[in-house]
């Protein structure tokens, strides 16, 4: 990651033994928030704007209703009580994208027990229509992005009796009518897509449950794809997820691996993975979301475990060099886990599903934003722009701690031009 660290050239004898990186990690702090109920476990969450209200949606999969059930959200920031639409028989997995165009969010889940993918387009704010596209047997993960390039949401499913991936591209008309059938192996469960060779062209990353591995699918840019290069991991590996762990500008992978309990991190060497390291999850590890927890800089991890009455969260320390793992209680054992930032105070909350009922719990995040020395505009990095901010304002009084007032004496001067100097090429939570 690059970053503008020019200074001009009167200062810059005076920083030349100053420029230092900083690692600052700070334990996750989460407080339950909220509980809600639906009729049946939640086998996937997703978070998205469907019903055109600012506030956005809370969305569950239920495979043992056939159901979505979608929270709406009240004036407070909680949630209201769900309303249940049809979405096919046994519903295990699901995405949410504006599939047909018109610009509103569109959801599409596979059905394990019928080989197919139900797509439900909204309407008004609601589900109103639906489509059925046929796929391989008992497909378990489900995905979309744009794989030839024509400006429209494609999909693509991982067929886990069929040892297939079957993508299905979208025309004008969101019939979803054309499909290719990729070789997966054997089990393909989870599955993900993103730009992991940075040839601007969507690939797809596959996990193999029954021979422990991760196969890497590259986009040719026309709808098809190359042959998979496969990359070991540990056993029955179930979840996926990307993050640039090491901030070098490239996806990575996080694989959680149920029967051995562990997530595997691989690192992204050009496109090319390879294993980095393995840290212990917990009892059945089920899903696996990526998102800034303490608003460092770099991506931090939360996986439920199905086997156990806790989330694990991982903490990314010194750009990926550690993974630091805190569990987090839960009173029932998590299916599904998702992040988002539902409170509008800048981090991420929690979102986890019961395995065994219709329990969901909201948790917010109360993590303390990391202290940066230097760092006037609250980016995470120490550099010209934070010392523009001071120069900018050279002399004036101000509020303490505003406009570069990092004494907060309230006047901008040689202390404030000082910290910044003292911290350039400070990093806040990376190296």
């Amino acid at each position: 990651m690059s970053r503008r660290t020019g200074i001009p050239a009167t200062l810059g004898a005076l920083i030349a033994c100053a420029c230092v990186s900083r690692s600052i990690g700070a334990e996750f702090v989460f407080s339950e928030k909220e509980e809600l109920l639906s009729t049946s476990p939640a086998a996937a969450l997703r978070v998205s704007s469907i019903d055109g209200e600012p506030m956005e949606n809370l969305l569950g999969v239920l495979p043992g209703t056939g159901q979505i059930g979608m929270f709406g959200r009240n004036g407070t920031g909680g949630f209201t009580a769900p309303v249940y639409f049809p979405a096919g028989p046994s519903p295990s997995a699901m995405i949410v994208a504006d599939l047909d165009g018109d610009g509103d969010k569109d959801a599409a889940m596979t059905n394990s027990s019928a080989s197919r993918i139900t797509i439900v387009f909204t309407e008004n704010g609601t589900f109103e229509s639906s489509r059925i596209v046929t796929i391989g047997q008992q497909p378990t993960s489900i995905a979309s992005g744009d794989f030839n390039q024509d400006g429209r949401v494609d999909l693509v499913a991982a067929n886990f009796n069929s040892d297939t991936i079957t993508v299905v591209l979208n025309d004008a008309g969101a019939e979803f009518t054309s499909k290719s059938i990729l070789g997966a192996g054997n089990g393909p469960h989870s599955l993900l897509c993103d730009d992991f060779d940075g040839d601007g062209l969507l690939d797809i990353a596959c996990t193999q449950y029954f021979t422990n591995a991760v196969y890497i699918y590259r986009g040719l840019g026309n709808g098809s794809f190359l042959p998979p290069t496969p990359t070991v991991v540990a056993n029955r590996p179930t979840a996926i997820a990307a993050g640039d762990f090491d901030l070098d500008g490239d996806p990575d992978l996080a694989v959680a691996n149920s029967n051995s309990g562990t997530v595997t991190f691989l690192r992204n060497n050009g496109g090319a993975m390879s294993f980095w390291m393995q840290e212990s999850a917990g009892l059945q590890p089920s899903d696996i979301r990526v998102e800034d927890l303490d608003r460092d800089g770099d991506p931090d991890l939360a996986i439920a475990t199905a086997g156990a009455n806790s989330l694990a969260l991982f903490e990314n320390r010194n750009a990926g060099e550690s993974m630091f793992k805190i569990l987090l209680p839960l009173s029932y054992k998590p299916q599904s886990v998702v992040l988002r930032d539902l409170d509008g105070d800048g981090d991420a909350d929690v979102i986890a599903s019961s395995a065994t009922n219709g329990r969901i719990v909201v948790l917010r995040n109360e993590t303390p934003a990391p202290f940066c020395p230097g760092d006037c505009d609250a980016d995470l990095y120490v550099d010209v722009n934070d010392l523009n901010i001071v120069l900018s304002n050279w002399g004036r009084s101000v509020a303490p701690g505003s406009n570069g007032d990092l004494s907060e004496d309230g006047v901008i001067g040689v202390d404030d031009l000082n910290t910044v100097l003292s911290n350039w090429g400070g990093v806040c939570g990376a190296s």
